[in-house]
């Protein structure tokens, strides 16, 4: 049995590699091309002239100043955590969300 004569297929147009880069035969004429790097003249990426933000200090909340239904979510999370449930914590704003943040650390100082 004879095996059949295919022939694989090669890049199309391309006839050989120059010093410059590829040279790409299409048709009658034929293109250059050379291989450069595009870079931009400008870094995004880090900017020497970025300002940082200044934080804020506050104080710590005292326990006092806590509201119960913060507090109560506050119990919640740290009772869940320990039997390694999970929590739906609901979108609230920052101070609230200061306030139960609060109330975890104070529940895990006096657990």
């Amino acid at each position: 049995m004879k095996k059949a004569d295919f022939r694989l297929p090669c890049h199309a147009g391309l006839s050989r590699k120059s010093q410059t880069g590829y040279q790409y035969s299409i048709g009658v004429h034929a293109m250059n091309t050379e291989a450069q790097i595009i870079a931009s003249p400008m870094p995004f990426v880090k900017s020497e002239t970025a300002k940082k933000h200044p934080r804020l200090v506050r104080e710590p909340l005292k326990s006092q100043d806590i509201t119960v239904p913060f507090k109560a979510l506050g119990r919640h999370i740290a009772k869940c955590q320990r039997k390694r449930q999970s929590v739906r914590v609901p979108a609230m704003r920052a101070s609230e969300l200061g306030q139960v943040l609060r109330t975890l650390e104070l529940k895990r100082a006096y657990a």
